[in-house]
């Protein structure tokens, strides 16, 4: 495993193409990698990247999902609930936003969870997604079902929350600009 940008881009469209699986099993092994991955190498990634990486994208090969996308994903046989592997990419995305991306022990922000946050190029990219992407997260779908635990379907009550804790503090739009986000926004 490599730390380069090529390298860790070609483990993001690997994650991405392996999400659009049919197969379960498939995508939580890729949920699986990915994380072991950033978590033991802490890759240099450029900012195009994390943010195919949340969004998806169109050209040279890329995927039109990103995380955002798969983290609220309806299931198609089981009406009004989530896909499975909706709670692992939440949980994956809010893991990276709270990853210390830097192996040293400078004094930084704290962020979710108290963890810090001063080069994590995912933080960094996630507060400044704009509503209408973040919708893709289905935040409604996983506060009100059931969660993971009992259904496999009602996604992750409390990372949805955790997250939308960290939006409605740190929000910022693409110029990094402060952008309120209130609880009267449409999230769904």
């Amino acid at each position: 495993m490599q730390a380069t940008p090529g390298y860790a881009e070609a483990q993001i469209r690997v994650l991405l193409k392996d999400l659009a699986d049919s197969s379960h099993n498939t995508r939580i092994k890729a949920v699986s990698k990915f994380k072991d991955y950033i978590d033991k190498v802490r890759p240099e990634l450029y900012d195009d990247d994390v943010e195919y990486l949340f969004i998806g994208g169109v050209g040279n090969g890329k995927l039109p999902n990103g995380l955002l996308y798969y983290a609220g994903h309806g299931s198609d046989k089981h009406d009004g609930q989530l896909k499975r592997i909706a709670a692992p990419v939440i949980e994956l995305i809010s893991w990276l936003i709270s990853i210390d991306m830097v192996d040293s022990a400078n004094d930084r922000s704290l962020g979710l969870d108290g963890n810090n946050i001063y080069d994590n190029i995912f933080y960094d990219q996630f507060i400044c997604l704009s509503l209408e992407e973040l919708q893709k997260m289905n935040f409604h779908k996983h506060i009100l079902l059931k969660d993971s635990s009992d259904s496999n379907r009602g996604g992750s009550r409390e990372t949805a929350l955790k997250l939308l804790s960290v939006l409605m503090r740190d929000h910022r739009d693409e110029d990094g600009n402060y952008d309120s986000i209130n609880e009267d926004a449409k999230t769904n």
